[in-house]
C-alpha cells in the first residue's frame, strides 16, 4: 500500500481514495444536507472523493441526495486492489 500524500496532490477527478480528515458533528444537517461540523475537530479515516459540486465527500454519502462533506482533509492514499476471487472461495 502507498504511503500517506498531501491532499493537494490528490486526485480530484470523482475517483475514491482513502482520505484523512479530522471533524467532529452531533448529527446536525446543513440546509444542502451536510452534516455540520461542531466543536473541535476530531479524526477520521474514510473512503472519499472530490467533484466540482460537491468537494470533498464520504465516496458512500450519496444517498437521499445527500452528503457527508469533510471539512479539513489533510493526507490521501490510493484504495488497495480488490480481493482476488477464485471459484472455491466460501461465500
Amino acid at each position: 500500500m502507498s504511503e500517506w500524500q498531501p491532499i493537494d496532490t490528490a486526485p480530484k477527478d470523482g475517483r475514491s481514495v482513502i482520505v484523512f480528515d479530522y471533524y467532529e458533528t452531533d448529527g446536525t444537517r446543513l440546509p444542502d444536507g451536510r452534516l455540520k461540523q461542531t466543536g473541535r475537530d476530531g479524526l477520521a479515516t474514510v473512503v472519499a472523493r472530490y467533484t466540482e459540486m460537491h468537494g470533498w465527500h464520504v465516496s458512500s454519502s450519496v444517498i437521499g441526495g445527500a452528503y457527508i462533506g469533510l471539512r479539513n482533509p489533510k493526507r490521501w492514499m490510493p484504495l488497495p486492489a480488490p480481493p482476488k476471487e477464485s471459484s472455491d472461495a466460501a461465500e
